[in-house]
């Protein structure tokens, strides 16, 4: 906690957030300690939270309670709609603020920069991918070397249906995708005998990837 607002507890969802656009997108000094950047992030999430406290407490809740009241002429608010409207005003006020004095730090130079990183990311996978598959290398489904293309998302579909785990799914486009790019057999339906043997292999694969590391010994 923070000095700054004694009176506010920080929002956590604010907090998240500052943490999330500070570390990801703006940046922090690098010559900041780690309990440095975190007084930081809490004191911008403190001041936030104050804010979106004043403008609940001034406009936004009793203008929906006095909507509330022109939609139902001659009754008042109970508990559970009052806490309701308030939690509604409470939610538009903290977007109001983020957009306002948070987002609003995301200069264009810096979305820029963050463009042509993801770019030169994307062209590095890009490029990784197309080597192992240049390579033919057999095992690069496993590590999900591969970009799936919609030919293969209708193959897993034929074979395993939607009720296999997001897991299993993934690494069964992987495994289609490399197969077809080396010219494999692929199954066409679940009846196929050759899912089974698929089958066998993504599932081995994910337990193998379930196992906890073995630490390498030290001398």
């Amino acid at each position: 906690m923070t000095t700054a607002h004694p009176e506010y507890d920080i929002d956590p969802e604010i907090r998240a957030e500052v943490s999330r656009i500070r570390r990801e997108w703006i940046g922090m000094d690098p010559q900041q300690t780690p309990v440095e950047r975190e007084r930081q992030i809490d004191e911008e999430s403190a001041h936030l939270t104050a804010l979106v406290a004043e403008i609940t407490d001034q406009s936004a809740h009793g203008f929906l309670v006095d909507q509330w009241r022109a939609d139902h002429p001659g009754s008042e608010p109970d508990q559970t709609t009052v806490l309701a409207l308030m939690t509604t005003a409470h939610r538009s006020a903290r977007q109001q603020v983020l957009e306002e004095h948070l987002y609003s730090q995301l200069t264009p130079e810096i979305l820029e920069q963050r463009r042509s990183e993801t770019a030169e990311l994307v062209g590095a996978v890009a490029a990784e991918i197309e080597s192992a598959r240049t390579a033919a290398d057999p095992d690069r489904w496993r590590r999900r070397m591969v970009q799936p293309t919609e030919l293969a998302e209708q193959i897993v579909t034929a074979a395993w249906g939607l009720s296999r785990s997001m897991d299993f799914t993934i690494l069964a486009l992987a495994l289609i995708q490399q197969r077809l790019d080396d010219n494999a057999p692929t199954p066409i339906s679940s009846v196929d005998p050759l899912v089974d043997d698929l089958t066998d292999l993504i599932e081995a694969q994910l337990d193998q990837e379930a196992e906890p590391s073995t630490p390498t010994p030290t001398s």
